[in-house]
């Protein structure tokens, strides 16, 4: 197990003696091979109502041309691809029809609307850090922890821990020094105006763009404001452009 620990590339290691011979046994690792996984045959349905405006598609059967309306959940790329053949029995042509399936590859770019709301308190608690540090020591024997320390001290703390265990030779043995390294924290009550409230109920609907909308355009935004008892609330409307589709795959039924 040390030698895993401090080696790059062991696998296994093992050790035998023979009467004055000592055989030491090195096993690599060896790489997996990446795994090509199979996927089931797929649609790419449409994740928002709008207008598909740009498709690239790679594989599946267009079924929503550009230009065109679609419906949230609406199939714009089908993997069930009609197959028709020709065949002659006692010399009288007939066509068969199948279906293959495929998994659909590729993106729909459009143009939809969405509405988010973003709410702020006039009066709320946040999580203040006090400055005190307290670290606390443990003495861990097999799954058991023995207090190194008399009173257990008040208040909040945010703990991280370091174990340090015992090496004898180079082996590992189940006891050890568990370090505790805490934090003191305290809740505040804050109280904004109207005009503190506005400006972070805005800054939140940022927060959002940057995180929810960074790989979408934002084409316009219209804001409403709406200030109640308890707090001020924000509804934006938005007109993006972006994917409109995602993968959904689909079990073929025998």
């Amino acid at each position: 197990r040390s030698m895993k620990q401090r080696v790059v590339g062991i696998s296994w290691a093992g050790i035998t003696k023979t009467d004055s011979t000592i055989i030491i046994d090195v096993v690599e690792k060896v790489e997996q091979p990446e795994f090509l996984q199979q996927r089931l045959p797929s649609d790419l349905v449409a994740k928002h109502s709008g207008t598909i405006e740009e498709i690239e598609l790679y594989d599946g059967l267009l079924k929503v041309p550009v230009g065109s309306g679609v419906v949230k959940g609406e199939v714009v790329v089908s993997g069930r691809i009609p197959v028709t053949k020709t065949v002659v029995r006692d010399g009288k042509a007939s066509e068969e029809r199948s279906e293959r399936y495929v998994r659909s590859l590729g993106k729909a770019y459009g143009r939809y609307s969405e509405t988010r709301t973003f709410s702020q308190p006039y009066e709320e608690e946040s999580l203040v850090m006090n400055g005190i540090r307290d670290d606390r020591c443990y003495l861990r024997v097999f799954s058991a922890r023995l207090p190194l320390f008399f009173s257990a001290g008040k208040g909040s703390f945010r703990e991280s821990e370091e174990y340090y265990p015992l090496v004898i030779f180079d082996r590992e043995l189940p006891v050890g020094m568990v370090k505790l390294k805490r934090e003191g924290f305290s809740f505040r009550r804050t109280i904004c105006t109207k005009e503190q409230a506005e400006e972070r109920v805005m800054r939140k609907a940022e927060e959002y763009e940057l995180n929810f909308l960074k790989d979408e355009e934002i084409i316009d935004r219209k804001y409403d404001v709406r200030f109640g008892k308890n707090g001020a609330t924000l509804t934006v409307n938005y007109d993006l452009f972006g994917i409109m589709t995602e993968e959904k795959q689909f079990f073929i039924k025998k």
